[in-house]
């Protein structure tokens, strides 16, 4: 059997998406790079790149130029499947929003996150909860607690177990104005996930 050339594409970014939720970014970047030299002009190549360098200078990189550099090629990837499609996407608006996110740039990430769930709105797309996810995040961390918690609201039911150990609410859990708030959200979500598996 011949594999064509979109056969071989595609096993190559399925073999680095594997690589990357395996947390081994180093392996998933080769497969990205692999795949950008089997087709210099694929955006998903591109944008699955972006988002493992994001990803790796999120959790891995400690020094702070080195995170920036990582980030900057992020950056440079994710513009470049944006040019590469016609556009912004709700997927890249949100990877352009994380890289943001991870610069601590959390208005500029704020807008971007409610810019990419906007955009999929409106083009009847299913939801992603880990737009508004980490819309939540990157509120918490700026401080805006009580619009993080309100958007948190809207997808507690699905992101109750993220929420009930993510360091980045931490600004919700040690305020004595919202940590009641979040700890009643998530339990009642808790509660409901139990009772749901238990019928």
């Amino acid at each position: 059997m011949v594999t064509r050339p979109n056969q071989l594409l595609d096993a190559v970014i399925n073999a680095g998406l594997r690589s990357r939720v395996e947390g081994d970014y180093a392996a998933a970047r080769k497969q990205f790079e692999e795949a950008l030299r089997l087709d210099p002009t694929s955006a998903e190549a591109h944008r699955y790149l972006g988002q493992t360098l994001s990803y790796q200078a999120a959790d891995v990189v400690e020094d702070p130029r080195a995170k920036e550099a990582a980030l900057d090629e992020a950056e440079k990837m994710v513009r470049q499947a944006e040019a590469l499609q016609g556009g912004e996407s709700p997927d890249s608006l949100h990877d352009m929003a994380w890289i943001e996110d991870e610069r601590g740039r959390y208005e500029t990430a704020i807008a971007l996150y409610r810019k990419a769930r906007d955009q999929a709105r409106r083009e009847a797309r299913e939801e992603n909860i880990g737009f508004t996810y980490n819309l939540v995040c990157a509120l918490a961390k700026f401080g805006a607690l009580d619009d993080a918690l309100e958007e948190l609201s809207s997808v507690i039911n699905e992101a109750w177990k993220w929420a009930e150990r993510d360091p980045d609410l931490e600004n919700l859990r040690n305020s004595p104005v919202t940590s009641q708030r979040l700890q009643r959200l998530i339990s009642e979500a808790k509660s409901a996930f139990t009772k749901k598996s238990n019928e």
